[in-house]
């Protein structure tokens, strides 16, 4: 009966053992797992801080087209269209838009 007893302490010595090495590769595991998803956390803080900057200057940018724009269309004067060889138009023509319905059945006719 002894040598029974000494052979299941020294059993659960060795599953004691392996329990505690199980364990401990776990947490370094997971210790690893978490500094990756921290890392992509900061790159992906950073990626979005660059857009929005990006998206700021480009906002920017197009502002500063728009009152180019709007100065320009501003600066069209009678004169200036004068000055390029437009003149006034005294029997101006239109033209009328048709369907694509009506057209086709005024050829079929």
């Amino acid at each position: 009966m002894n040598q029974t007893a000494t052979l299941q302490v020294a059993s659960l010595r060795l599953n004691m053992a392996s329990v505690v090495w199980s364990l401990f590769a776990l947490f370094i595991v997971l210790v690893a797992m978490y500094g990756i998803l921290v890392r992509q956390t900061v790159f992906n803080v950073v990626a979005r801080q660059q857009a929005e900057n990006k998206v700021a200057d480009l906002g920017s940018a197009t502002s500063d087209l728009e009152y180019q724009y709007i100065s320009a269309k501003n600066a069209i004067t009678l004169d200036v269209a004068y000055a390029h060889g437009f003149k006034d138009v005294t029997n101006p023509t239109f033209i009328n838009r048709t369907t694509l319905g009506k057209a086709s059945s005024k050829s079929v006719e």
